[in-house]
């Protein structure tokens, strides 16, 4: 369910079993890397129109799965393939995610050193 049209697929690495709202649902993959399937969903233009295209009126988009089960994606059929891009992808996104953690410098000099913002 999605107020802006923004769904967010996660990877529980947490637990093998839990509980979890039928409103989310869980579902595995076969022959299909997951963090691959993970960043097709999150980042990719084939499953934001879709789910534009299964707006029903309201403020609400719902992905219900029997509906997510129809969508057809472009990927590639090779599991290594997949794999490499998937972790390029990841590691960018770490790589990114450190970057935006570092302390911003302004330039301006403060006791001989930098001031940080």
């Amino acid at each position: 369910m999605s107020d802006d049209e923004i769904f967010h697929f996660n990877i529980n690495y947490i637990v093998d079993k839990g509980i979890v709202s039928t409103l989310y649902p869980v579902f595995t993959t076969k022959n299909l890397n997951s963090n691959f399937l993970q960043l097709q969903l999150n980042y990719g233009n084939e499953f934001k129109e879709y789910a534009v295209l299964l707006k029903q009126g309201g403020s609400r988009t719902y992905m219900y799965f029997n509906k997510l089960k129809n969508l057809n994606l472009t990927i590639s059929t090779s599991i290594d393939e997949q794999e490499i891009i998937a972790k390029f992808f990841i590691l960018f996104e770490k790589l990114i995610t450190l970057h935006q953690q570092k302390p911003f410098l302004c330039g301006n000099s403060v006791n001989g050193g930098v001031e940080l913002c």
